[in-house]
């Protein structure tokens, strides 16, 4: 669902409409007596589109808002944007490839110096072709998404719009109406109901067929467990919104990390919700609490090396490093890596045999509903989903309102779940490796949750682990590696 998404989603900044803008003119002023009939006027079209944008986006750039939604109205009214028929436009772009001529053109002049040697062409994104890719999202069906603004920071100022196709139902109905079959394969799809609910959702139930098949590993190469507390009866883990902040939770959490980590052999790999808070968990780590002779970050960084990954730097530096402190000595004692649910290390890494031994999973990477995406989305899923129902005409409006609104609720815990299941998967990669997962978050306790993780790690996970705290958690991790060679 999120590859049909990204398929359709568009990005657009007023600093490369300024740039569209700067290179069309150096295009014109070279061509322009030379264009005649239609090429003119649709040059001139695009200009005016390229002015009409850059208006809207100059007036958003000025707004109190720093993020919210677009009334595609109010962004095709400069210059008469909406009486231009983006269709025409967008066929005569790609027809006459225009886009391709205005960046070939104004990539040649920029290689020019003054002094009349030729240089390389300066890099770039091609921002013609960006400027493209947002008119015919433009195109798109106004119901089945939405534009929003983003100011970003840095200097100089700039604003960003981006299209958010809400539903990919009408983009994959395309694929479903023609083919006789269509069969989704994948190693981490749970929860499965979504894809039925926003990919077939006027299918009959009895012409989709589910399969979920068991793990290559057996049983005894795999401990899942959760914990909610550091001591029956103890204060709660609960890595919430509300409760991110509270530093005795965090305190506690390094404790329980601590005491993983002296026991579990090899590479131990921490995926928090977000960069943010994982920032915020390892400063206070850092400082020295009353009464101790070392912190946490300290007493950590003496059971073993630590790693962490950074929004926006490259990953493939610190994964490298990580993967020499386990694999570089048999005597190492391992490497502890801090990541974050939905990062890079998150999705496409292995970190199979001793890179992975200890998944842990620090809370419910829940997205931020208040955001101005999920929001829509959220209106979205509700308003369709009542719509359909209602159309069936077997239920009452009050009844469609309120599996409507669970619907949503659900999309919205289903997304959180499948970035776990991907983060979870990392660990085991093939048929002779073994882990151990803990999910620490007092919520994962709850049938509902439980009911949201693949077969292979409801299979392994010990129900009553959370009544047993720290102590229990210490004695099956002892236990299963007692029982296993490290490889």
């Amino acid at each position: 669902m999120d590859a049909v998404s990204n398929v359709y989603a568009a990005d657009l900044k007023l600093s490369e409409l300024r740039r569209c803008r700067e290179m069309l003119g150096v295009y014109v002023r070279k061509f322009g007596k030379k264009l005649k009939g239609v090429n003119r006027v649709n040059v001139g079209r695009v200009g005016r589109v390229v002015e009409g944008l850059s208006e809207y986006m100059s007036t958003t750039l000025n707004a109190k808002d720093d993020h919210g939604i677009v009334d595609p109205n109010e962004l095709t009214r400069p210059k008469g944007i909406d009486q231009i028929n983006m269709f025409e436009l967008i066929q005569y772009i790609h027809e006459s490839k225009l886009a391709y001529k205005i960046e070939g053109y104004a990539s040649h002049v920029d290689s020019r110096q003054e002094d009349g040697k030729e240089h390389a062409p300066k890099s770039g994104t091609p921002v013609l072709h960006t400027f493209v890719s947002f008119l015919i999202a433009l195109t798109n069906l106004s119901s089945e998404g939405r534009i929003f603004h983003q100011k970003l920071t840095g200097a100089p100022a700039d604003v960003q719009l981006s299209y958010l196709l809400l539903s990919p139902a009408y983009a994959f109905s395309s694929i479903t109406s023609a083919a006789r079959a269509v069969i989704l394969a994948g190693g981490t799809m749970s929860p499965f109901e979504d894809y039925k609910d926003h990919l077939f959702p006027t299918l009959e139930e009895s012409k989709i067929t589910t399969l979920s098949c068991g793990h290559v590993i057996p049983s005894t190469n795999l401990c899942v467990r959760t914990l909610a507390a550091l001591r029956a009866g103890g204060p709660s883990f609960e890595f919430s919104y509300q409760r991110r902040g509270d530093q005795e939770m965090i305190g506690q959490l390094g404790l329980a990390i601590l005491n993983m980590c002296s026991i579990v052999p090899d590479g131990i790999v921490v995926f928090f919700p977000s960069y943010g808070y994982l920032d915020q968990v390892v400063e206070a780590w850092k400082k020295k609490r009353a009464g101790d002779v070392q912190s946490t970050w300290e007493r950590l960084k003496s059971k073993k090396t630590i790693f962490q990954e950074t929004k926006g730097a490259s990953s493939d530096e610190v994964l490298q490093k990580y993967s020499e402190a386990i694999l570089g000595s048999r005597a190492s004692s391992g490497a502890l890596l801090l990541s974050v649910v939905g990062g890079k290390m998150s999705e496409g890494i292995n970190f199979s045999d001793r890179l992975g031994r200890l998944v842990v999973v620090v809370g419910l990477p829940y997205p931020n509903i208040a955001s101005p995406d999920w929001k829509a989305k959220m209106e979205y899923i509700e308003s369709s989903t009542k719509t359909r129902l209602l159309a069936r005409g077997s239920i009452a409006t009050v009844e469609a309102a309120s599996r409507a609104k669970q619907t949503a609720r659900d999309f919205y815990e289903n997304s959180c779940m499948r970035a776990v299941n991907q983060s979870i998967g990392r660990a085991i990669r093939h048929r002779g490796d073994y882990a151990a997962i803990v999910l620490l978050d007092e919520r994962y306790a709850s049938e509902r949750i439980r009911s949201k993780l693949p077969g292979w790690i409801q299979g392994g996970l010990q129900i009553d682990s959370q009544e047993k705290g720290l102590g229990g958690i210490m004695g099956a991790l002892g236990s299963f590696f007692r029982g296993k060679k490290t490889l």
